[in-house]
């Protein structure tokens, strides 16, 4: 109900904490635009490679390289 409500914020905190979801809270923050959120969770997460395509979306080739080395060594 959140996400069809666009609550993205909400719905993340609710996957995340209440129902042990971090991935769905990922991407809830995606879809709602709050990247930066999103990469800090699809890092703690190990998620490398979508971070780095967050960062590259967000015009920051150097993080964006950094999250896909990081990705290749995983």
């Amino acid at each position: 109900a959140l996400t069809s409500g666009r609550h993205w914020r909400e719905a993340a905190v609710l996957y995340r904490r209440r129902l042990n979801r971090p991935d769905e809270a990922a991407r809830c923050l995606e879809q709602g635009g709050l990247w930066t959120e999103a990469i800090a969770l699809y890092e703690e997460l190990g998620n490398f490679e979508k971070a780095g395509d967050l960062y590259t979306q967000l015009d920051q080739a150097d993080n964006a390289r950094q999250a896909y080395r990081r990705a290749v060594q995983q």
